[in-house]
C-alpha cells in the first residue's frame, strides 16, 4: 500500500464482510492469522475480509491491531498480499504505523457475506 490515506473510503452499502474463520484458502484456516510487513514483523492479525460481491473480489483486509486493550480494527486496502505458508501469515507492504491512517472498520456498517442466493 503506497499511501493508506489516499484510498477511497469503503462503501458499506455494496460491500460485505466475511469473518476470518470462514475464509478458505491455502492455509488451514485464516482465523487469527498473523499479518506481517516486508520485514516479517507482525503488524496485526486478520479479523476478516471485505468483499465486493458484484465484482467478485476482495477489496479490504480487516486487520485487528492488538496493541490496545480495546479492539481496534482497520480496513487495509488489498493492493497486494502474499500468503506465507511457512509462517502461517499474510505479508503486506505496510508498516504498523500505517494502520492508524487506514479507515477504522465498523462491523455494523457492513452486511455479512453469504454465498447463498438472495430470495427473489
Amino acid at each position: 500500500m503506497k499511501n493508506a490515506t489516499a484510498q477511497r473510503p469503503a462503501e458499506p452499502k455494496r460491500l460485505c464482510y466475511l469473518d476470518a474463520s470462514q475464509i478458505q484458502g491455502p492455509l488451514r484456516g485464516f482465523d487469527g492469522v498473523e499479518v506481517r510487513n516486508q520485514s516479517h514483523r507482525i503488524i496485526g492479525r486478520l479479523d476478516g475480509i471485505v468483499i465486493d460481491p458484484a465484482a467478485g473480489f476482495v477489496r479490504y483486509l480487516v486487520i485487528n491491531d492488538e496493541r490496545y486493550l480495546e479492539r481496534h480494527r482497520y480496513l487495509l486496502p488489498l493492493d497486494a498480499a502474499q500468503v506465507d505458508l511457512e509462517r502461517r501469515a499474510l505479508c503486506v507492504e505496510v508498516d504498523r504505523k500505517d494502520l492508524s491512517r487506514c479507515e477504522a472498520f465498523d462491523a455494523h456498517a457492513f452486511s455479512r457475506f453469504s454465498s447463498r442466493p438472495r430470495p427473489a
